[in-house]
């Protein structure tokens, strides 16, 4: 009984690591998921979280499974110039429209370059995608689904409201984003 254990948790394990295998050179462009690209690609925003590691397993209290909180973020690298940033969280893996967008917040002020764990979202920025305005964290219905954290700083606010969607916003800031960046995360859903 305890064979069977392990051999069904080594290939669960291999099946994950040959998911993650799949997306690997996504790393390298995350911008393919928003399709606006920076004025200066050569100097990307790093993005970061104290709560997961770039492509790991986004934590069970940041899902919808859980207390579905927003992770932890932080970004650094911004050129001068910055008027706002834009902070986008989508999964590319959903069936049907591609991405599924879960949280959009923008006019974010270019003093603020981090975002608690479960904080709420800061004064005087809009809020949106396809679950509210708020974050909605990760749902997959089945499978290991790839989740991307995208900064961008722009040039200018938005002159958008609560309610937006992610192609309003990718109008908005076309020949507005002076850098961007992305960190990746996973996730798959209790018992699948």
């Amino acid at each position: 009984m305890l064979r069977l254990a392990l051999c069904t948790a080594i290939a669960c394990l291999l099946s994950l690591s040959a998911q993650a295998q799949q997306y690997e050179g996504k790393t390298a462009n995350l911008m393919s998921i928003v399709t606006v690209k920076a004025k200066d690609s050569s100097k990307p925003i790093t993005v970061k979280s104290s709560t997961f590691k770039p492509g790991a397993m986004i934590p069970k209290d940041n899902s919808a499974y859980g207390a579905n909180k927003s992770p932890q973020l932080s970004w650094s690298g911004a050129p001068k110039g910055v008027v706002s940033y834009v902070l986008i969280f989508q999964d590319p893996d959903v069936a049907g429209d591609k991405p599924l967008t879960h949280w959009i917040v923008g006019n974010i002020a270019p003093s603020i370059t981090s975002l608690a764990e479960g904080a709420a979202a800061p004064k005087g920025v809009f809020q949106g995608g396809a679950h509210g305005n708020a974050y909605a964290g990760p749902h997959p219905p089945s499978g290991l689904h790839h989740y991307y954290f995208e900064v961008f700083a722009l040039d200018t606010k938005l002159d958008l409201k609560d309610g937006v969607k992610a192609n309003e916003i990718e109008g908005a800031m076309t020949e507005h984003v002076l850098a961007s960046g992305a960190l990746e995360g996973v996730y798959q859903g209790p018992g699948q």
